[in-house]
């Protein structure tokens, strides 16, 4: 372990999971052996500014490939940065800090409403809150009542493309990512993983779906059901998925799972145009918050090579 430092500093991480990332000190801080402090180039950088050229120069990326990751002191020699005067650097330094500080109050304000949105669907979706206009009684049903399933496809995972006219589901967690030039449905559905882990997508429209997907439209509100579906995808994944190695959908348990939902369809609506309402805003907040990350990158592209110059 090194002595204590006792100004702002520049850390890089040397071995092991953080390998290559990068980190600046508020104020005093112990080091130890697993990180790398480049101190004699204080002469030249001020410490904001090295960060954030330590940062573009992306040593994760450049690390030694062998089973244990590593940034030795020779890759972070290596490592060239133009660099102007001082001041130069701390309005760079300061320019590029605030939209890092603009970044976090974004993700502290979708993680805020995302926040609300788990409350209201665990408030609208049990009827512990109702909304105004609505005091209809609310029925008990298996999902099994509530659900019409599609025939399966004969698509792999692999056939999808990262371009196209339209969206093709596999059994992944992630937003679609893949898109085919035609579609195996046309409807409005709810679209599940039957291997690996829980999650389900809802569509209206045109899509291509994989072989392992259980696709079904519903009698009910069918926004309705995803959004419960959606409330309660880790009990269906802890509960529903079984088996060794990778995981498969159990329908038989799936079918019988309880639904409590609103007697009258316009109460259902109702409630999913709420949540539909919220999960719109929130993708508009995230879109914000990636649109300025990549503004933040181009920024750094073009003020620490000096292609833009603020003094």
């Amino acid at each position: 372990m090194t002595p204590n430092i006792n100004a702002a500093c520049v850390v890089v991480g040397r071995v092991g999971q953080r390998c290559g990332e990068v980190y600046l000190t508020d104020g005093p801080a112990w080091i130890t052996d697993n990180a790398l402090y480049p101190k004699d180039t204080y002469q030249l950088f001020c410490a904001p500014f090295l960060a954030y050229a330590l940062k573009a120069a992306k040593l994760n990326e450049v690390k030694n490939k062998n089973d244990l990751p590593l940034v030795t002191q020779t890759i972070l020699a290596a490592v060239r940065i133009a660099w102007p005067e001082i001041d130069e650097q701390r309005a760079i330094a300061t320019a590029l800090s605030d939209v890092d500080a603009l970044l976090a109050k974004l993700d502290q304000f979708i993680a805020k409403k995302r926040d609300l949105k788990e409350a209201a669907m665990q408030q609208l979706l049990t009827g512990h809150t109702r909304l105004p206009g609505f005091s209809g009684e609310w029925k008990v049903k298996l999902l099994e009542e509530l659900i019409v399933r599609l025939k399966k496809t004969t698509r792999l995972s692999s056939s999808g493309r990262t371009e196209g006219t339209f969206p093709f589901f596999t059994n992944t967690t992630k937003p679609v990512q893949r898109f085919l030039d035609d579609a195996d449905f046309d409807t409005e559905a709810i679209i599940a993983n039957t291997g690996g882990e829980a999650y389900f997508n809802y569509f209206d429209g045109r899509f291509a779906a994989m072989s392992d997907c259980f696709v079904f439209e519903t009698r009910c509100v069918t926004r309705f059901l995803y959004f419960f579906l959606k409330s309660v995808e880790r009990a269906v994944n802890d509960n529903c998925f079984t088996g060794s190695g990778i995981k498969h959908l159990d329908k038989k348990f799936f079918y019988q799972m309880e639904v409590r939902c609103p007697a009258e369809l316009s109460e259902q609506t109702a409630i999913a145009t709420v949540l539909s309402d919220m999960d719109a805003e929130l993708a508009a907040l995230e879109a914000h918050r990636d649109k300025t990350r990549a503004l933040k990158q181009g920024m750094m592209q073009e003020l620490l090579t000096g292609r833009i110059r603020l003094v």
